[in-house]
């Protein structure tokens, strides 16, 4: 599958940009200042909620997401043990955060998650608004006082960068799976009704749109439907 996606590196950039008003340096082998701030303290207050609350904060993400959107639970019923899920999302925000020390190899696998979820869950895009709202609560509500307006900003970064990515290879994923459909079904009408189909549909066509018959040769229909 191939994706048409910025280098990592450009994505965080933009990002940082976005959330902090001065202008930040081209990110640099990973040593741009704003990227080494941000990352710094994602990580501490990840290991902190590592070390008081665990796989809790994601149960606890879970119980406010359901309470907050519960249009999204329909996409968890196969989800059958709830707390594996969310052990499983404790992993892989783990996983996230510890590969911000290796950003260039984080993106295959957020692609990878990104499309899966496309196509196991059906989560489209506007459904990580929802995810950055609830975990964000969640790194609030578990870090307490430690939630500091910067802690915010790092945060809301690293998740918009995360999201993007991950967003657009769900795209690619719904594009993939609908341009099979389209083609699946037409030729399903091709081996069925080969022209037929067009000759049903131009004279659903004047039946329902009688003013449009001017338009074409009524003599020639059978050549227009073969078109």
């Amino acid at each position: 599958r191939e994706l048409q996606t910025a280098s990592i590196k450009e994505l965080l950039l933009k990002q940082a940009v976005h959330v902090a008003p001065a202008p930040v340096k081209p990110v640099t082998n990973g040593q741009d200042p704003m990227f080494q701030k941000n990352k710094a303290l994602v990580q501490s207050t990840w290991k902190a909620v590592k070390d008081t609350l665990n796989v809790e904060a994601t149960k606890l993400f879970y119980k406010h997401l359901f309470e907050k959107h519960p249009e999204v639970i329909p996409m968890f019923k196969n989800s059958h043990n709830m707390d594996g899920q969310a052990q499983s999302l404790f992993n892989t925000v783990t996983t996230a955060v510890d590969f911000l020390d290796n950003v260039d190899a984080l993106v295959p696998i957020l692609q990878d998650l990104g499309a899966r979820h496309a196509n196991s869950y059906h989560v489209e895009r506007g459904h990580y608004d929802a995810v950055g709202e609830c975990l964000l609560w969640t790194l609030k509500t578990g870090l307490a006082d430690a939630w500091t307006d910067e802690v915010a900003q790092a945060w809301g970064w690293v998740y918009g960068v995360i999201s993007n990515i991950m967003a657009d290879a769900g795209d690619q994923a719904h594009l993939e799976r609908r341009k099979r459909i389209v083609q699946n079904t037409w030729k399903a009408v091709e081996e069925s009704l080969s022209v037929g189909a067009t000759q049903v549909f131009f004279k659903h066509l004047f039946k329902r749109h009688p003013t449009l018959i001017p338009l074409f040769e009524v003599g020639n229909i059978e050549s227009q439907a073969e078109m």
